[in-house]
């Protein structure tokens, strides 16, 4: 089956994984179920399995059925029936009248509220030297991160940054980025810091300057980005699952 979305056509797939969410967020109930069939207009789907939440299902009430893709999570709204078929019980959804992109991947973006190290980086020193001061992260992409900077950056400032998530889901720790804007909200000064790639780092610095950074550094390319965007592409997934999205 195709449904036509904002974006084109997206093919429902048998055997694919649907969850539904129903009841209101803070308190809905999640389900998990499989694409089984397609007939007489409806969509069939296996016994949807509990998975959490507060909210149960029942006869027609209504459903946010989420599709996760490679590319991006769709979602589309429906009401579910439970079908007597012989000794066997049916479970239909209604076919969507379309189907809406919530999140592209690579766009993908999560609130992150930890400590980070954040050292301003002097190009004609030795990294050695940088004063490493710490602090606070409030969100992260695949991209880049948005912090709380206790020192005063300026847009086009380049900093070596530390910082733990990576750590924890083996990435370099220690990176390069550069400051893409500044701003300032109640007084604190906050910075949107893009991460530079490996490949990128030679139009920064000299060779010289690149022996003193740290390897870490030289290992963020874009296999390590894929893996940074693919885990917070998973949790910004759990997330709207568990409805705190």
């Amino acid at each position: 089956m195709q449904v036509l979305s904002a974006q084109g056509l997206l093919p429902l797939l048998l055997w694919e994984k649907v969850h539904f969410a129903v009841g209101p967020e803070g308190d809905q109930g999640l389900y998990v179920a499989r694409i089984e069939d397609f007939a007489q207009g409806l969509i069939v789907v296996s016994e949807p399995e509990y998975l959490h939440g507060s909210t149960l299902l029942t006869e027609d009430c209504e459903i946010l059925v989420l599709i996760t893709r490679e590319d991006a999570v769709y979602q589309f709204y429906s009401r579910i029936h439970r079908h007597a078929s012989g000794e066997r019980i049916l479970y239909t959804i209604n076919p969507p009248d379309s189907i809406r992109r919530v999140q592209r991947r690579q766009h993908v973006r999560i609130e992150k509220v930890e400590r980070i190290r954040v050292a301003l980086m002097d190009t004609t020193s030795p990294v050695s030297l940088f004063t490493w001061q710490d602090a606070l992260m409030e969100n992260i992409s695949g991209s880049g991160l948005l912090a709380q900077c206790p020192m005063e950056v300026s847009e086009g400032d380049l900093v070596l940054l530390e910082i733990d998530y990576f750590r924890r889901h083996d990435l370099p720790e220690r990176i390069a980025g550069k400051v893409r804007r500044t701003f300032q909200r109640g007084g604190v000064g906050f910075a949107g810091i893009e991460f530079l790639l490996a490949d990128q780092l030679d139009r920064y610095f000299s060779a010289r300057q690149l022996d003193a950074i740290p390897g870490s550094a030289q290992h963020f390319d874009q296999r390590a980005q894929h893996r940074l965007v693919t885990q917070i592409f998973r949790e910004q997934v759990d997330l709207r699952r568990r409805g705190l999205l």
